[in-house]
């Protein structure tokens, strides 16, 4: 057990070192490359993210399917990153036994800002949707009375507590969190079964 956790320790500390790299590189590449060699770094950093979400849901390929609801992967906004990767090393500096992974990097996580594996006692993975903004805010206190299920978004329609004018922000916000936590309970509960 001593040896499992501190090897899970070693590759958690690792992955963060390169998650801290892959976000500086992709920084300083926006003003020294031209378009065409910025994309093919961007590839080549994008993939060794993808390895290690592999790498964290022991290469699952049933669990890896329901990550990704884009044909191509959505393009990187470095100063989003950022912010996620602040959020990220918050929860990283928890413990050790704990990764979380930015889901903008990789070129299949498209459900969620982060991919969090936590190994503390069972092995668990959680999707992290992260927010900012006062109307988020706003509807995130809103939307604390519904459950995430499909009949929600027939009640956000007609809820008279969200404004006309961010309704269709709230139901996009119910959206994600229906899919996150139909996908979290398909990891949690899935026996491998592969559409």
């Amino acid at each position: 057990e001593r040896h499992r956790r501190r090897f899970f320790a070693a590759c958690h500390r690792a992955f963060e070192k390169a998650q801290n790299e892959m976000v500086l590189l992709l920084e300083q590449i926006r003003d020294e490359v031209d378009e065409e060699e910025q994309t093919r770094i961007e590839l080549v950093v994008r993939k060794i993210a993808d390895a290690i979400a592999v790498q964290m849901v022991q290469a699952e390929t049933h669990v890896m399917r329901r990550f990704c609801i884009h044909r191509t992967a959505p393009a990187i906004d470095v100063g989003t990153l950022r912010k996620a990767l602040e959020e990220a090393n918050r929860l990283n500096a928890e413990s050790r036994q704990t990764f979380a992974l930015l889901a903008d990097l990789t070129t299949f996580v498209h459900i969620a800002d982060i991919l969090r594996i936590d190994v503390r006692d069972t092995p668990k993975v959680k999707l992290i949707e992260l927010k900012s903004g006062t109307v988020n805010n706003v509807l995130l206190s809103a939307l604390e009375r519904y459950e995430p299920e499909p009949t929600a978004l027939e009640r956000i329609a007609k809820d008279p507590g969200i404004q006309d004018r961010h309704r269709k922000q709230a139901m996009r916000m119910m959206k994600q969190r229906i899919r996150l936590q139909q996908t979290e309970e398909v990891i949690e509960k899935d026996e491998g079964i592969d559409p």
